[in-house]
């Protein structure tokens, strides 16, 4: 008998939804318009249109490669070089290649708004817009970010680079109350996204987020619901005396409330929390799951990009291996010849550091489903990704923006590779406007914007949205 009931509690678990393909049907179902709708990149191949070149796509697409000619511009903005960022070299590239889609969704504001001021936040070393800064001097940036070792380095670029349109600042994003024009965030980590996007909302200004991993937001959530009163350390960053100075701030900073999750009214009224909870971890398993014949010496190649922390904090992770550890470890390595080994940058001996470490912490295991099941899992956790951005984004059109979701161009350059980008609508009674000028300005940028991204192209994991509706109006007939 025990048996028995043993097998068909088996059978039962096996043939049970995860608790998060359940919750995407919920959310679509109950709310269509959550559905995300996908913008065409103008990165890609041009369409066959008539005059296709000519487009305001295709202008983008230009004006963006322009931006971001490495050669031309000095050594110190450049993300790949020793003396700029100093990616090691099989992640400059594609370090690159996201700059090109940052320049790509943010060059626009600016050419319409050349004095405007851009907060990048979480901007860490400054990859995402000490090159922008370059070539734009009459913006202004300010690059935000908890991390002061990352700051210095942003600093010693500027500095290199000659840069006098650019202000440091110390602080949590959650603590910045400056007004400002366009908010930039890429691969800020988990809440840190919805915390940039919040601050953009609040100040109606045009925003570029590339979000990171999400996993973690319920720890977020709970954090922020812990928090009752903070200090504002968002004051001259780089300075000795910023720490020193922290308690010194005006007393009548705000009470710092909490995220709400799910981020937007609509969604909150379809789904709970931990519902949501259960979406946004799914949305975190690595994009290369669906690869389950990956050899060994591949799995190994790219457990460096896990999705589980942002890019920033793999950079730190490298900057903190000492000059003599990396060494050590290029040696026990032996994937190449000692002459070899000597003129490596201390970057990619870093890099080959923790690739060994990972190695010996996560060695290949042989795969627990067929690739068919991998596959089919990969696309849930793309559409729970998908889902994610897309209540973000309901939640700023809920503030009087109007938003577009859009991919990177190529899709490999990083596993995260989701782009929201939202311009303020000049909406009925909104008397914030300083006048016809500004209402006039508002509606170029909307326009532009609008021809820019307004070619729509199925979104990643479509087949997911399209089998759960289709399989509720099977149930349903």
């Amino acid at each position: 008998m025990r048996g028995r009931r043993l097998a068909a509690l088996k059978s039962a678990n096996e043939s049970r939804e995860p608790k998060f393909v359940i919750a995407a049907r919920e959310l679509v179902l109950a709310a269509p318009s959550l559905r995300p709708r996908y913008s065409r990149n103008p990165l890609c191949e041009p369409c066959d249109d008539a005059g296709a070149e000519f487009s305001v796509a295709a202008r983008w697409a230009a004006d963006a490669r322009a931006l971001c000619d490495w050669d031309a511009m000095p050594p110190a903005l450049d993300v790949a070089h020793p003396e700029g960022g100093a990616v090691p070299a099989d992640r400059g590239e594609r370090k690159r290649q996201q700059l090109l889609n940052v320049a790509l969704f943010v060059a626009p504001a600016l050419r319409l708004n050349p004095r405007a001021k851009v907060v990048d936040f979480g901007a860490g070393g400054g990859h995402q817009s000490l090159f922008l800064a370059r070539a734009f001097p009459d913006a202004t940036f300010c690059l935000v970010d908890l991390k002061r070792r990352s700051l210095e380095v942003a600093s010693r670029r500027v500095q290199q680079a000659g840069l006098k349109n650019v202000r440091i600042v110390h602080g949590r994003i959650e603590d910045f109350r400056e007004d400002f024009d366009v908010g930039v965030a890429l691969h800020a980590c988990g809440g840190a996204s919805d915390a940039a996007l919040l601050r953009c909302v609040e100040k109606k200004a045009t925003f570029v987020v590339a979000p990171c991993c999400v996993g973690k937001i319920a720890n977020f959530a709970k954090r922020a619901e812990t928090t009752t009163t903070t200090t504002n350390t968002c004051d001259t960053a780089c300075d000795p005396k910023t720490d020193d100075d922290a308690d010194d701030d005006d007393d009548d900073d705000d009470e710092r409330k909490p995220i709400s999750y799910p981020r937007s009214r609509l969604a909150r009224r379809v789904l709970a929390f931990d519902r949501y909870v259960s979406v946004a971890r799914a949305a975190d398993v690595s994009l290369f799951d669906a690869d389950v014949a990956t050899a060994a010496d591949a799995f190994c190649s790219v457990v460096t990009d896990a999705p589980d922390s942002s890019e920033e904090e793999e950079d730190a992770r490298l900057e903190g291996i000492t000059e003599e550890e990396a060494e050590e470890a290029v040696e026990r390595c032996g994937d190449s010849p000692p002459e070899e080994r000597k003129a490596l940058s201390l970057g990619e001996r870093r890099l080959r550091a923790a690739r060994l470490a990972k190695k010996l912490r996560k060695r290949p295991m042989p795969p627990r489903a067929s690739a068919c099941v991998s596959a089919e899992r990969h696309t849930q956790r793309r559409a729970c990704k998908l889902l994610i951005e897309s209540d973000r984004l309901a939640a700023a059109r809920e503030a009087g923006y109007r938003t577009w979701l859009a991919g990177m161009h190529p899709d490999a350059c990083t596993p995260k590779n989701d782009v929201l980008v939202g311009v303020f609508c000049h909406s009925e009674g909104d008397e914030t406007s300083g006048g016809d000028d500004d209402a006039s300005a508002r509606r170029r940028l909307l326009e532009e914007y609008e021809e820019g991204l307004g070619v729509p192209t199925d979104p990643p994991a479509n087949a997911f949205f399209e089998s759960i509706i289709g399989r509720e109006e099977e149930g349903g007939s």
